[in-house]
């Protein structure tokens, strides 16, 4: 899988149908989907990262890269109180999209 089709399966799975409520009573949904989008390029950024110089790999190596980005997340989501919740999501996010990659095998 390159790194376009990634892009393409996250934004067209995640991203595009992200809900962004209006008004102060939909707060925690808000903060939610916003987090939850940059989940999704953060988690990017970091298959990017591993990836290089390659533009490529196999599914199985998008399996093992979005695992230690959920357990990075997982740890960080333990750090600090008042900023849990964004790595909280981004914990959801990537298991979400393990379970999609585990699809593809």
């Amino acid at each position: 899988m390159s790194i376009e089709q990634l892009d393409l399966l996250l934004c067209d799975t995640y991203q595009m149908d992200a809900w962004f409520p209006l008004g102060w009573k939909w707060k925690k949904e808000l903060e939610k989907s916003s987090y939850s989008v940059w989940a999704i390029d953060e988690l990017k950024r970091y298959i990017v990262g591993r990836l290089y110089p390659k533009k490529s790999g196999s599914v199985e190596d998008f399996i093992t890269f979005v695992g230690d980005f959920r357990r990075m997340m997982n740890q960080f989501s333990k750090i600090n109180p008042d900023n849990n919740f964004m790595f909280s999501v981004a914990t959801d996010i990537s298991t979400d999209v393990l379970d999609l990659l585990h699809a593809m095998k």
